[in-house]
């Protein structure tokens, strides 16, 4: 019977409606992006390991590592600011956009000592989702430091005296034991140290902590091996740093030096 052979029967048409038994029924739109919900995941586990620059002058960085939101993300990026509102205003930089396993970017050639905040944001499908924030404070380099002359000597430490020695609790270790008289009029003091004798004028030296105006020795450490070293103290001056006469102090051969 032309035009009837591909006729499908009303009965099977039903049948084929019903839902087999023991399956659901399609989910709503809205059991739907519940479940997308549940896949959607932020970063975490945020830590920071601020540092001076690798590349002369040595100016402030930060390594940064995270523990990715992984499947179904798609892109990260991290996001950073030196305001800890920025988030909120939308005011902050970001990274490229980075492969959704990684976990790690740097970051160079920051201010100095200030406070950064940062977080890393998730892509899924066309919303990027961030992660909860954390925040890290830049430390202060060589390729920071302003170095002034003082009016007068007394404005500078003086009286630098260095010894060395192996570590109390690491014999492995070698330590400098450094003491000086602090400056007249006193000031936020950072011991420098090179490892050669032009590392201040070419900007390859380190520096300590922070110390307290007051503060008259400390103890520098790990100092590498049985190498001269070459060190100041700097006091800090509304205008820059003033720094005292350079003086040397070399390692003595602990156990870690035996060894090699």
């Amino acid at each position: 019977m032309t035009g009837t052979a591909n006729r499908t029967p009303a009965a099977l048409i039903v049948v084929l409606a019903l839902p087999w038994p023991g399956c659901p029924l399609e989910s709503s739109g809205e059991e739907s992006a519940a479940r997308l919900a549940l896949q959607v995941r932020t970063a975490t586990e945020l830590r920071s390991e601020a540092r001076c620059g690798r590349v002369v002058p040595r100016q402030a960085g930060v390594d940064l590592f995270w523990t990715p939101a992984g499947t179904p993300a798609q892109q990260q990026r991290v996001e950073y600011a030196s305001r800890a509102d920025a988030f909120e205003v939308g005011d902050y930089s970001s990274s490229p956009e980075l492969p959704p396993d990684q976990s790690t970017w740097s970051l160079e050639r920051l201010d100095a000592e200030r406070d950064f905040f940062w977080r890393v944001a998730t892509r899924y499908a066309t919303d990027w989702v961030p992660s909860e924030a954390a925040q890290f404070r830049s430390p202060l380099c060589a390729g920071d430091i302003r170095f002034i002359l003082p009016d007068d000597p007394a404005l500078a430490a003086s009286a630098l005296q260095a010894a060395g020695k192996c570590d109390d609790d690491n014999p492995r270790v070698a330590v400098a034991v450094l003491s000086w008289k602090v400056a007249e009029v006193q000031g936020e003091q950072r011991v420098s140290m090179a490892i050669l004798p032009t590392g201040f004028e070419t900007g390859q030296f380190d520096v300590s902590p922070p110390l307290e105006p007051d503060q008259s020795s400390f103890e520098w450490k790990p100092l590498g091996g049985l190498a001269t070293h070459y060190w100041r103290v700097l006091t800090r001056d509304p205008d820059g740093w003033i720094a005292s006469d350079t003086m040397t102090v070399q390692g003595p051969p602990c156990i870690a030096d035996i060894i090699r």
